[in-house]
C-alpha cells in the first residue's frame, strides 16, 4: 500500500513515513509529524495556531534551501516543510518557486510560513492580502519588512501601481470568503467600493467614507490581523501623517507643514542612512527634501 505515494493523501503519506523509518536510526525525527519531546506538549502541539508556529520561526528564508537544496541549519523545520508540497497538491521534490501561484492563496498559510523569502513576507512592495502572522507569514519576516519600511520614503504608490491594483481586484472575493458573505447584494456593495478605489487611489483613504473596510470595521490603513498587512505600506503620505506605527517610515515623521515633532524625527530616524546626517529637526529635515 505505501510502496508508491503518488495517490495518498497527506496523512497517509505521513504514516508511510514514519511506518518505513529506518529504526536502526535512534535519531530519527518524523518529516511530517511534529514529535513532542515530552507527552505534556501533545496538546499544545495538536492544537497549535498558525500565529504561534510563525512566531517559533527563526529566521526568515526559503526552506527548500535546507530540504530540497541541502544546505545545513541547525533549526528542525522539516514537518513544516514536508506537509507543504502535498498539502497543495505539489510533488514533494517541489521548490518555493515551484508553488509561487499559491502564495496569494488564501490556502497558501504554510507556503508563506515556509517560503517566505519567494512569497514576499519581508517585501513592502509585495500584495498585502495575507501578508501577516495569523496568515503565515514569520514574525522574523515581518520584523525584516518593518526594517525595510522605516527607510523608505514616505510617497504613496501610483494608482496604476500592481500593489493597489492587486489589492482591490481581490478585495471583494476575499472579504466575502473569509466572512462567509453570501449575499449576492452585499458582495456588489464591495465591488462598487473597490472600483471606487481602484480608481482614485491612495489618497481615497484619508477621506472618512473610505477609511473602514465596511464588514470587519477595521481600518484600511492599520491593517487586520487575520486578512491583510497594513496599507499603510503602501500608502504611507496618506496613512502615516501623525502617527507613530512599526509600518510607517520614519522620513513621514517630518512635517513641513503644520505642527512638526522634532523629538519624533530624532527617535526615529533610521540609523545608518547617510541622508540623515547632521539632520537635528524636522525643518532640517524638510530643507534636505527628506519628507517626500
Amino acid at each position: 500500500m505505501f510502496g508508491d505515494n503518488s495517490n495518498l493523501s497527506l496523512i497517509e503519506i505521513a504514516v508511510s513515513d514514519l511506518a518505513f523509518r529506518d529504526l536502526g536510526n535512534a535519531s530519527y525525527s518524523s518529516r511530517y509529524i511534529l514529535m513532542p519531546q515530552e507527552a505534556t506538549d501533545f496538546e499544545n502541539k495538536r492544537t497549535e495556531l498558525m500565529a504561534a508556529a510563525a512566531a517559533l520561526i527563526l529566521d526568515c528564508s526559503d526552506f527548500d534551501l535546507y530540504y530540497v537544496e541541502g544546505q545545513p541549519t541547525t533549526n528542525d523545520y522539516a514537518a513544516y516543510w514536508y506537509n507543504t508540497a502535498p498539502g497543495l497538491g505539489f510533488p514533494q521534490t517541489s521548490s518555493c518557486h515551484d508553488m509561487k501561484e499559491y502564495c496569494n492563496s488564501e490556502d497558501g498559510e504554510l507556503l508563506r510560513l515556509t517560503c517566505g523569502v519567494t512569497c514576499g513576507c519581508a517585501e513592502p512592495s509585495t500584495n498585502p492580502w495575507f501578508r501577516v502572522v495569523e496568515r503565515g507569514c514569520s514574525k522574523k519576516c515581518i520584523d525584516e519588512m518593518k526594517v525595510v519600511i522605516d527607510e523608505i520614503n514616505c510617497t504613496d504608490v501610483p494608482v496604476e501601481s500592481t500593489q493597489w491594483q492587486t489589492f482591490w481586484e481581490d478585495y471583494p472575493a476575499i472579504i466575502s470568503s473569509f466572512l462567509g458573505e453570501r449575499n449576492t447584494s452585499k458582495i456588489d456593495e464591495l465591488r462598487v467600493f473597490a472600483n471606487h478605489m481602484l480608481t482614485e487611489g491612495c489618497s481615497a483613504l484619508g477621506n472618512a467614507s473610505y477609511e473602514y473596510e465596511e464588514l470587519t470595521q477595521t481600518s484600511f490603513c492599520a491593517g487586520h490581523s487575520q486578512i491583510w498587512a497594513p496599507l499603510s505600506i503602501l500608502c504611507p503620505s496618506t496613512c502615516c501623517q501623525g502617527e507613530d506605527s512599526e509600518f510607517c517610515p520614519s522620513s513621514c515623521q517630518c512635517r513641513p507643514e503644520g505642527q512638526d515633532n522634532d523629538q519624533d524625527l530624532l527617535d526615529n530616524m533610521p540609523a545608518g542612512n547617510p541622508d540623515f546626517n547632521g539632520i537635528m529637526n524636522c525643518r532640517m529635515a524638510a530643507a534636505s527634501d527628506l519628507c517626500t
